[in-house]
């Protein structure tokens, strides 16, 4: 059974997330480094399935003021291909009222026919792919404007796109 553990709070279950995004074959190779994605979570999430620890969700405020989050998301490599990133991607849709952007590279197979399956493509750039999880949501992303946003976001230094707290 595939639950969601919210770790916000706890210093010691983000230390859990930290090590798989620095140690984890397959995570860290997306992660690794990128601690900062933590320091401007909105919330965190321990992906359990059957009591084992089979992943990370993690909804981050990239920039002030911006009315979506973005969504990092790893899956270890042995639970891959099994369902679980759709199933956690449905999850999340459910219970945020904010627009979710799901970022992923374009090779990335699973990752891509997870966020397709739920949400849709909003736009590829520098070989990454960009999806609204909230399909349904579309036509709103686009008349608030959100769509701009985001595409004036990706054209920042990387270096002036984040928040810290």
């Amino acid at each position: 059974m595939l639950k969601l553990v919210d770790v916000t709070p706890s210093d010691d279950e983000l230390l859990k997330v930290r090590i798989m995004m620095y140690e984890e074959p397959g995570i860290r190779e997306v992660f690794n480094g990128r601690g900062d994605r933590l320091a401007t979570s909105h919330k965190v999430y321990i992906i359990m399935n059957d009591n084992q620890e089979v992943g990370f969700a993690n909804l981050v405020f990239e920039k002030q003021n911006y009315d979506f989050y973005f969504l990092d998301m790893g899956i270890k490599e042995n639970y891959r291909g099994k369902g679980i990133a759709t199933e956690v991607l449905q999850t999340l849709k459910n219970i945020n009222s904010k627009p979710i952007i799901i970022e992923t590279r374009e090779n990335n197979t699973l990752a891509n026919c997870s966020a397709e399956r739920i949400g849709c493509m909003l736009m590829s750039k520098d070989n990454k792919n960009y999806y609204l999880l909230q399909r349904e949501h579309y036509n709103e992303f686009i008349d608030n404007g959100y769509l701009d946003k985001l595409t004036e976001h990706l054209n920042e230094d990387k270096d002036k796109r984040f928040l810290y707290k």
